[in-house]
C-alpha cells in the first residue's frame, strides 16, 4: 500500500525512476551478467532507503537523481560503463 501513495504521490515521477532503473538492472542481471548484479544491488538499497524514509518526496527526488546518473553512465552502450 505504501508503494501506492508513493507512486500516486508528490514524488510520483521520481519513484518511478527508481523503480524503472531497479526492472532495468534486473532483468539485465537475470541474464547473466554479474556487473549488472553489482548496479541491482544498488537501486534495491535505494528503494529501501525510500522506505526507511516513509516515503518522503524530497528523499525520492534525490535518489531518483542517482537513478537517472547511473542510467545515464551505466545504460549508455547496454553495459557498465557505456562499453559494449
Amino acid at each position: 500500500m505504501a508503494w501506492r501513495k508513493a507512486v500516486a504521490g508528490p514524488a510520483a515521477g521520481a519513484v518511478a525512476e527508481l523503480l524503472a532503473w531497479e526492472r532495468e538492472c534486473a532483468e539485465r542481471a537475470a541474464g547473466g551478467d554479474a556487473r549488472w548484479g553489482e548496479r541491482l544491488v544498488s537501486a534495491c538499497s535505494w528503494l529501501d532507503m525510500l522506505r526507511g524514509a516513509g516515503y518522503d518526496p524530497e528523499v525520492a527526488e534525490l535518489l531518483a537523481v542517482f537513478a537517472a546518473d547511473e542510467r545515464a553512465w551505466y545504460g549508455a552502450a547496454g553495459s557498465p560503463g557505456g562499453v559494449a
